[in-house]
């Protein structure tokens, strides 16, 4: 049985088309440096994110090389607090 090649040409658009679709996220991701006023790394600092509407908050510490990163958080709006032995805490929103 032969198609017309209508109905193939609609069958390929529609498989083309599934490999298109792309999931939806409700997470977003955060990384960044922490460093001195001099912009020397503050290596083994500990930074933490707070939700400002939910209050929801996760903390991780910096590698050797002064880097940190939040993966999937919930989106929305958040204060980055640093802090480090022998510096004073900075804190920004974001």
């Amino acid at each position: 049985m032969r198609f017309p090649s209508f109905r193939v040409a609609c069958l390929i658009l529609l498989f083309q088309a599934t490999l298109l679709l792309e999931a939806q996220v409700n997470t977003a991701s955060l990384s960044g440096l922490a460093t001195d006023p001099t912009g020397a790394v503050i290596a083994n600092s500990t930074v933490m994110v707070t939700n400002t509407a939910t209050g929801y908050s996760r903390t991780v510490h910096t590698d050797s090389a002064g880097a940190y990163s939040f993966q999937d958080l919930p989106i929305g709006q958040y204060t980055v607090t640093v802090s480090a032995s022998g510096f004073v805490s900075v804190g920004e929103q974001l």
